[in-house]
């Protein structure tokens, strides 16, 4: 295996790392922003 194939090989694991890593941690934020957030109508 010549170093292109391996760097080529790495590539891919990092990508499906990054994708799963960023599945699992989706939605596990808390906004700086509190309150009750805003109705549809209000942003027209």
């Amino acid at each position: 295996m010549n170093t292109s194939e391996l760097l080529k090989k790495v590539r891919k694991i990092e990508i499906k790392a990054i994708g799963l890593s960023r599945e699992v941690f989706a939605g596990q934020y808390h906004s700086a922003f509190k309150g009750r957030g805003m109705a549809f109508s209000e942003v027209r």
